[in-house]
């Protein structure tokens, strides 16, 4: 997350993957389930999963 924000800047996210990033930005060490539980819609800690991963993938892309 802190690779994308240097480099592009996180608008230049989708806003699904912009709104969970932000999450984890604020709670590094929490757990995809307490992840799920901070998020303001409905998801599950598999779809948080999937887009921690799609952000990850875009972070080595840079």
């Amino acid at each position: 997350i802190d690779v994308i924000e240097k480099k592009i800047g996180l608008q230049h996210i989708s806003p699904r993957l912009l709104l969970v990033a932000e999450v984890r930005k604020n709670l590094p060490y929490a757990s995809l389930q307490e992840l799920v539980e901070e998020v303001d819609f409905k998801i599950t800690k598999s779809g948080i999963y999937h887009r921690l991963k799609k952000i990850s993938q875009i972070a080595e892309s840079l």
